[in-house]
Formats: C-alpha cells, sequence, structure tokens
C-alpha cells in the first residue's frame, strides 16, 4: 500500500512496494500537478524566451513560460494564465503541440507543449519568488543557442524543436 512520506506545496513523495521480474522493491514517487509550457510566437516570427533565476542551478535559464497546473483547472486555461502572468501577452490563438513525461521512473508529472500565436499585450503577474526578463530571439538564434548549451531547459529544447521540426515541416507540406 503506497504511502506519503514527505510532503510540501509542490509536490508529495510516495513510498510503494514494487514487484518486477518477481522481486520486491522499495520505491519513490514524486507527485507532482501537471504543467504546461509554452511556446510564444510573434507576429513577426520572433519566440518570447524568459531568462529567469533558478534556484536549483543558483543562475539564470533561458526558458519557454511554463508552470504547474492548478488543481481543477483546464490544462489550455493554464497555458494561457502562465502566459500572461509570466510574459504579459495574451494568445489569439493557442494550439496543442505534444506531452512528454521528463523522468517518468521517479516524477509523475506531465508536461504539455502549447503554441501560442496572435500574441496582443496584457499585463505579467509574477510570483513572489520568481525574477524574469522576456527577451524575443529568431527561431535559428534558439537553434543555435541550444546548442552551444545556452539554452539547457529540457522543456524548452523539446518544444523549440518539436515546433521546428514536426510543426513546420506539417505546415509546408
Amino acid at each position: 500500500m503506497p504511502r506519503i512520506v514527505h510532503e510540501n506545496e509542490l509536490f508529495k513523495v510516495e513510498e510503494s512496494e514494487v514487484t518486477i521480474k518477481d522481486k520486491k522493491f522499495n520505491h519513490h514517487k514524486i507527485i507532482e500537478n501537471d504543467t504546461v509550457v509554452i511556446l510564444p510566437v510573434t507576429r513577426h516570427g520572433y519566440i518570447l524566451l524568459e531568462n529567469q533565476y533558478r534556484p536549483g542551478l543558483n543562475g539564470m535559464l533561458y526558458e519557454l513560460p511554463s508552470g504547474h497546473i492548478e488543481n481543477g483547472e483546464d490544462m489550455l486555461e493554464a497555458a494561457k494564465r502562465e502566459l500572461e502572468e509570466e510574459t504579459g501577452f495574451k494568445a489569439g490563438k493557442i494550439t496543442f503541440m505534444t506531452y512528454f513525461y521528463s523522468s517518468p521512473g521517479i516524477i509523475s508529472k506531465k508536461e504539455s507543449l502549447y503554441l501560442a500565436e496572435n500574441l496582443t499585450k496584457g499585463i505579467t503577474h509574477f510570483d513572489s519568488d520568481e525574477e524574469i526578463t522576456v527577451k524575443e530571439f529568431k527561431i535559428e538564434d534558439c537553434l543555435k543557442m541550444i546548442e552551444s548549451n545556452e539554452i539547457i531547459h529540457a522543456p524548452t529544447i523539446i518544444a523549440l524543436l518539436y515546433f521546428t521540426q514536426i510543426m513546420q515541416n506539417k505546415a509546408q507540406s
């Protein structure tokens, strides 16, 4: 029977016994709300990236706007909310791209990627622990930033590569 061994405002740690190949193992799983990651594209074709302080790395990271889906909140509404809160822009059109699990061996969180287009100015609403600067980049520059390890945020890398390799190729077909 699974039991919660740690809990805070962001996640829970569940301990359970699992059986693999007739052997029993203790397993710990981090239970975290699912997240949305938004790839905002301006009318001029630029990508909006955040430069945000991340305490886990004690430094600034380039990444796309993202955040947890609140309990009872629809994924699409969460994507719209996070986009405006973190960038100050609203999307006239928002399209689901794909989803992934970053570490399914230990974390329950599903990350859903959205493309945001037809942006209009809104109002930022940063959380008290957020330090964010939003900058525009050409898609080619974003890809170079991945190659040079200036962008190291996995969801951002996945979203940019998915957009350039799958979505843009579909649009050209």
